[in-house]
């Protein structure tokens, strides 16, 4: 969805990720505690390669458990990145609103959104430029031959190591088990 929103606005000024973590838990906690390997990839993906101008990471409904989170991210955020971070418990609303307007926020997260709205407006999207991602899969965005090595035991967390032709082949593969 990233990728698209980039292709759909591409002189957008930047984005913000707006995360509640309202739902979040002692277990979360422990998942991202347990992969931090996975976690560090994915943190070098954000910081590196993802197609967009990130202007904030917002996080409502904060929580010690999240600020236990944000710490064990912390060794792998560049100073750019983590002072982008901000968070906000349920009553500094008015703080957020600062960065996103409430109009582009789900009601349950103390915006004017419906979220079954976002939810179809989202599908509605996706439908709408079916095309657009059957072509960028099929077309690809590398040209494996050109990589000077091999990935390593974690290549796969970028989605490299597989050509984009293998990828096909076994959705068509699974496709034609399915008839």
């Amino acid at each position: 969805m990233i990728d698209l929103g980039a292709n759909l606005h591409p002189y957008s000024n930047g984005w913000r990720l707006f995360v509640d973590a309202g739902e979040y838990s002692f277990g979360h906690l422990l998942k991202v505690s347990m992969s931090l390997g996975y976690l560090k990839n994915y943190l070098t993906y954000v910081q590196t390669a993802m197609p967009i101008r990130l202007k904030g990471i917002h996080i409502y409904n904060s929580s010690p458990i999240v600020n236990q989170m944000i710490a064990l991210c912390k060794p792998f955020i560049n100073r750019q990145l983590y002072e982008m971070i901000h968070t906000y418990t349920c009553d500094e609303l008015n703080s957020l609103f600062e960065f996103i307007r409430p109009e582009m926020l789900p009601v349950s997260s103390g915006g004017e959104m419906c979220a079954e709205e976002m939810k179809k407006d989202t599908l509605d999207n996706i439908k709408k430029y079916e095309q657009w991602f059957i072509d960028d899969q099929r077309l690809g965005r590398t040209d494996e031959s050109k990589r000077k090595r091999k990935p390593g035991r974690l290549g796969w967390l970028f989605g490299y190591g597989a050509t984009t032709e293998d990828n096909l082949e076994k959705n068509e593969e699974n496709d034609n088990q399915k008839d």
